[in-house]
C-alpha cells in the first residue's frame, strides 16, 4: 500500500493505525481492525494527553466531537475515541516496548506491523534485525519462538509470503548486521509529534520564547540556554510521541522562578490556541 513507511522500524501504534484505516477503506477486514483499536486504545489513554474532554468542549460551544459520536465509531468514520469523558487521538504517536506491554498485546501490535512488509519483503530485513536487537536483546532463539508462534496465531495476516520470507531470513541470518547503525527516529520527524494548534507562525512563537535565553537570572543565567531552547521548540510547539530521555534543567532562583514560564505558557495559549484543552504538560518535558 503506498502509505506505508517501510522506515519505521518501531512499534508505533499511530504509524500502524493510518496503515489500517488506509486498509479498512479499500476492502480490508473489519475484526482485525475492530481487534487492533481495543489493543491502542488504552495504550493512547496511558501515554496521551486528550484531544479535548467533554467538558471542555461543552464549554467551548463546538460539540465536533461528541456529536453523533458513538454512531460515528460505530461505522469507523472517526480517527478518535472516547475513554471516561476525554476524547484522545488515534493518529498519536506511541512507541511500544516489549518490556512495558504483557507479550500478548505486544505480539498483536507486532503481527500487524509485519504484515505491512508482505507487498515489499526486501525491506522487511532491517526491521526484523532492528526488533531482534530493541526488544529481545539480540537473542535469536528467543525472537523466532517469538515469531513462529505469531505465524501460528495469525495464519490470514502472515501466511504465504512473509512465512516463506521468515524462513529465508532465519536461514540467512547474520550476526554481522546486528551491530549499532543509524535507524529512523520518529523524534527527528515532525509527522510525528503531535501538533498544538495556534494562530501563530513557528517564527512567531520562536520570538515568544526568546525571553527564555534573553532574560538574565540574578546569577547572570538563562532560563534556558538557546540552543536547548532552538532544540526544545525545532518543530514549532509540538508534543513528542513519548517523553524525552533528555530532561532540560531550568536555571531557577527564588526570583526567576518556574511560575513566570507557566504564566507565558497560559497567556500563549490564552490569545493564540486553536485547541480546547490548555496543554501545560508540555513543560514536563523541560
Amino acid at each position: 500500500m503506498s502509505n506505508v513507511n517501510y522506515n519505521i522500524y518501531d512499534i508505533n501504534t499511530g504509524e500502524i493505525w493510518q496503515y489500517e484505516r488506509e486498509r479498512l477503506k479499500t476492502g480490508g477486514d473489519i475484526t482485525f481492525y475492530d481487534q487492533f483499536l481495543r489493543i491502542i486504545e488504552p495504550i493512547i489513554v496511558q501515554n496521551c494527553s486528550p484531544i479535548v474532554t467533554e467538558d471542555e468542549e461543552v464549554n467551548s460551544g463546538n460539540l465536533k466531537y461528541s456529536l453523533d459520536f458513538h454512531k460515528r465509531y460505530s461505522e469507523r468514520q472517526v480517527d478518535y475515541f472516547e475513554s471516561e469523558g476525554a476524547y484522545y487521538d488515534f493518529k498519536d504517536n506511541c512507541v511500544v516496548r516489549l518490556m512495558d506491554y504483557n507479550q500478548r498485546d505486544f505480539g498483536f501490535l507486532f503481527a500487524y506491523k509485519l504484515r505491512q512488509y508482505q507487498d515489499n519483503l526486501a525491506e522487511s530485513d532491517t526491521f526484523l534485525y532492528y526488533q531482534l536487537k530493541i526488544n529481545f536483546k539480540k537473542s535469536l532463539q528467543r525472537f523466532m519462538s517469538f515469531i513462529r508462534s505469531l505465524l501460528i496465531q495469525f495464519p490470514d495476516m502472515l501466511a504465504g509470503p512473509i512465512e516463506k520470507k521468515i524462513d529465508l531470513w532465519e536461514k540467512t541470518f547474520d550476526p554481522a548486521l546486528l551491530v549499532d547503525e543509524k535507524v529512523y527516529d520518529i523524534y527527528d520527524h515532525p509527522e510525528h509529534w503531535t501538533a498544538i494548534r495556534l494562530s501563530m507562525t513557528d517564527d512567531q512563537l520562536r520570538a515568544y520564547f526568546s525571553f527564555l535565553y534573553l532574560e538574565k537570572n540574578n546569577l547572570g543565567l538563562p532560563f534556558l540556554e538557546k540552543n536547548l531552547t532552538d532544540r526544545l521548540l525545532k518543530f514549532g510547539l509540538r508534543i513528542p510521541p513519548k517523553p524525552l530521555a533528555q530532561k532540560y534543567e531550568l536555571n531557577l532562583t527564588s526570583v526567576h522562578r518556574k511560575s513566570i514560564i507557566e504564566q507565558s505558557v497560559y497567556v500563549l495559549f490564552e490569545k493564540h490556541s486553536l485547541n480546547f484543552k490548555d496543554k501545560l504538560e508540555m513543560l514536563e518535558g523541560v
